[in-house]
């Protein structure tokens, strides 16, 4: 398995061939976005912390199924980021993220995770936007966090079927 040099830690996997061809069956994409604070500012350390599995309880609650806290999942980084690192959360090593962004770095930055849980797959395209107060939102994250699911499953719930072209 190839290691992403921008994650720090070991709980995460990351390993592009196998990652792409995963990705040609999904049940939903997501969007996720959320306002994030620099590195240095002490003031807003749980802003920080990223949660693509996120896009997997969206995806149940928006079909009326409850997902249960501990269900297994699998998350894979298909891009990391290009301004700042990803570190397991020592609470929830296999599940939750704190971005790091760059020192100084303030500004819009993206990561991609393939997101598998209770059979389904989800690829989940999470912005972050790096800006001083991330309680009030910004312009990238109005809300200050948000997700959208891109595209719809078909066939009642079933992963689409591989791209022919």
């Amino acid at each position: 398995m190839a290691e992403d040099s921008r994650i720090l830690g070991k709980s995460i996997e990351s390993d592009p061939i196998d990652s792409l061809i995963a990705l040609e069956q999904y049940d939903a994409v997501f969007s996720l976005c959320q306002s994030t604070a620099p590195i240095n500012d002490a003031d807003y350390p749980i802003a920080n912390r990223i949660h693509p599995h996120a896009a997997a309880t969206a995806y149940f609650n928006s079909r009326s199924i409850i997902l249960e806290p501990n269900v297994s999942r699998k998350i894979t980084l298909l891009e990391g980021s290009l301004h700042g690192s990803l570190i397991p959360d020592e609470k929830f090593p296999e599940s939750v993220f704190i971005y790091q962004p760059d020192e100084g770095y303030l500004g819009a930055d993206q990561m991609v995770f393939l997101v598998e849980v209770k059979g389904k797959t989800f690829k989940v395209i999470y912005s972050v936007d790096v800006i001083h107060n991330p309680d009030f939102g910004s312009p990238g994250c109005p809300d200050g966090f948000s997700i959208n699911e891109l595209t719809n499953s078909t066939n009642g719930g079933d992963k689409k079927a591989p791209s022919t072209s």
